[in-house]
């Protein structure tokens, strides 16, 4: 017996569908006077979902203030410049065409009364290491900070004391777009004392870099445009109190960040277990849920889109693919024939590398060009 194929397909409403073909040969006594070829039998195996519960949940509204922390290192100015501008248009900028006229209105029943709604900062000093200039292979990394996802933690202890405990809080990144339903989807998923949301976004191809694709920022989500990134963990909401209250219980392994020169203590702990603030959450053991589920209107990939922009405004066309530093010992390696590299955490995974295409996109772009080195030979 012989495995021929075996395929694979999961089904949310079912479980995972196993399709087995296997190759059958006569191996007994009546093998020398058989004259049959292999034979092939294909078999059909269903996993099916595990029992399911129904899980009662509070009453919410999507009415909820949403308070979001958009962390930004200094070289991505440019990438939070952006996302305030992509903000302003997608849930400030009003396409009414009686917008002057309401504009005027409001403008003079609320001249001396704030409509509570403003956009504030938090200085956070790094240490020497973490300022360097950053090299261009991290722009091929899926998280906003890099190796070091660490610091989300860190900055979600220096910021939250300036937003309040009753907020709801959404930690995001400067490399989204979003749309005004994914607000909508954080209000209702995020329950205070009862659920955290940590959103799967689509991660779009850099077409701009690889040219596998075409560029397309407002496509549908597709095989041919980008993939679900699992394993970005960067945005995640949650109410403050319960991340204040998750936070004392893991205080004794990851010490709270009260000052800038607190971060230090991050880089030296001896659990290296927690890395962002989903694994916090989980390794605080808070009774609160944890839904993680992907989300189509939230889409990661400006990074490296601003990244190919600015180096063909400064150098035109010529652009080196960058190379993605996600193991630990390529990391290692570089650090010995540069200074300019910030410390690496241990830990990296291959999965934080950014896809640069779909197989098939690769696959055609190889016969592609096996096609016209035949054709020139």
């Amino acid at each position: 017996m012989g495995i021929h194929t075996i395929y694979r397909r999961f089904d949310a409403t079912r479980g995972m569908d196993y399709q087995l073909h296997l190759n059958f040969r006569e191996t007994g006594k009546f093998a020398s006077i058989s004259q049959t070829d292999t034979l092939m039998k294909s078999f059909q195996i269903i996993k099916p979902l595990g029992r399911v519960e129904v899980v009662p949940s509070p009453y919410v509204t999507e009415s909820t203030r949403i308070a979001i922390l958009i962390p930004t290192f200094e070289h991505q100015v440019e990438y939070a410049q952006d996302f305030i501008k992509h903000y302003e248009s997608t849930c400030m900028r009003d396409t009414d065409p009686f917008r002057d006229i309401k504009t005027l209105a409001l403008d003079l029943s609320a001249k001396y009364k704030a409509d509570g709604s403003r956009i504030a900062w938090v200085s956070i000093r790094l240490r020497p290491t973490l300022s360097n200039s950053v090299p261009d292979d991290h722009v091929m990394l899926n998280s906003l900070y890099g190796h070091n996802e660490i610091l989300s933690i860190a900055v979600a202890d220096l910021a939250l004391p300036k937003i309040g405990l009753e907020s709801l809080v959404l930690m995001a990144s400067n490399s989204i777009t979003f749309k005004p339903d994914f607000l909508n989807r954080v209000r209702m998923n995020t329950i205070q004392g009862f659920q955290v949301y940590s959103p799967i976004g689509f991660m779009l191809y850099p077409c701009r870099l690889a040219s596998f694709c075409k560029d397309c920022e407002s496509c549908d989500v597709s095989q041919g445009s980008g993939y679900f990134d699992k394993w970005n963990y960067d945005v995640i909401s949650f109410y403050s109190r319960d991340y204040v209250q998750a936070r004392k219980l893991v205080e004794t392994s990851l010490p709270i960040m009260r000052m800038d020169t607190d971060i230090e203590r991050l880089f030296t702990r001896a659990d290296k277990s927690i890395n962002n603030i989903l694994d916090m959450f989980v390794s605080s053991k808070v009774s609160v849920h944890i839904l993680r589920g992907v989300e189509p209107n939230l889409r990661y990939g400006g990074g490296i889109r601003h990244f190919v922009d600015k180096h063909r405004r400064e150098n035109g066309n010529s652009l080196t693919l960058p190379k993605c530093l996600a193991a630990t010992s390529d990391v290692s390696d570089r650090n010995s024939n540069s200074k300019s590299l910030p410390e690496p955490l241990i830990g990296s995974s291959q999965h934080k590398c950014i896809h640069l295409a779909s197989r098939k996109q690769i696959g055609d772009a190889i016969i592609r060009y096996e096609d016209k080195s035949i054709i020139h030979k």
